[in-house]
């Protein structure tokens, strides 16, 4: 049985590479737990597959910060079917409480490809995860095992 493909285009491989970096560059400035340094090398390892699928895989990189009354999260997920760079964005205000939405920046599936979004570079820039360990964290959630 053949590996299904990402609908990437030969184009995209630079980005792919930059957020490798980014994820890289997590790992390097966080505490090195045994389970993040094994998170991180699965997803670095799905990643590194692209175009292909990684069958069974799901992983998600997040990097948020707060400011104000509100936090600001940045997702990268991959699972066997959808690559997904995201926004979420959560606020408080005292008459309403707690609300929030989430922006697509650039979606890839096996079937489909969204073009990156103009703010695709404002949002590498921020995933390179500066690290203000204050205000800033980093999060690699659980993975499955390919």
């Amino acid at each position: 049985m053949f590996d299904r493909v990402f609908a990437f285009e030969p184009w995209d491989k630079e980005l792919v590479e930059q957020i490798s970096l980014a994820i890289r560059k997590v790992v390097d400035g966080s505490a090195k737990s045994p389970r993040l340094l094994h998170d991180a090398g699965l997803f670095l390892q799905a990643l590194s597959r692209l175009p292909l699928q990684t069958p069974g895989f799901f992983g998600s990189i997040s990097a948020g910060a707060d400011y104000g009354d509100g936090r600001v999260s940045r997702t990268i997920s991959l699972d066997e079917d959808t690559f997904r760079l995201y926004t979420y964005e959560a606020y408080y205000d005292e008459g309403i409480g707690w609300d929030g939405c989430t922006n697509s920046t650039w979606e890839v599936t096996t079937e489909s490809r969204s073009e990156p979004s103009d703010n695709l570079d404002e949002w590498l820039s921020c995933c390179a995860f500066r690290r203000n360990p204050a205000t800033d964290s980093e999060t690699i959630r659980p993975l499955i095992p390919i």
